[in-house]
């Protein structure tokens, strides 16, 4: 599988990593609907709202590794 085609299509793709779907609401300049089980979890007026909510996820995954000891970032220096 390549590259999205479309910026929805990325979209869909990295919120599925997290078990996520995301649904156009409106065609146009609408609405995108964030589910997780058929149930409502966020509604994104535009893109840049998606790449918000997206990015949030990022860091709490990115943050979540961390507090288990799996992601160094190159920020901290290692335990030695």
């Amino acid at each position: 599988m390549g590259r999205p085609a479309t910026t929805f299509e990325y979209f869909q793709k990295e919120l599925a990593r997290y078990g996520l779907e995301l649904k156009r609401v409106r065609v146009g300049r609408g609405f995108f609907n964030i589910c997780r089980d058929g149930k409502l979890v966020f509604t994104a007026r535009d893109y840049r709202e998606l790449r918000a909510f997206l990015l949030g996820l990022d860091y709490l995954s990115q943050a979540e590794k961390k507090s288990m000891g799996g992601v160094n970032d190159g920020n901290e220096a290692e335990d030695i």
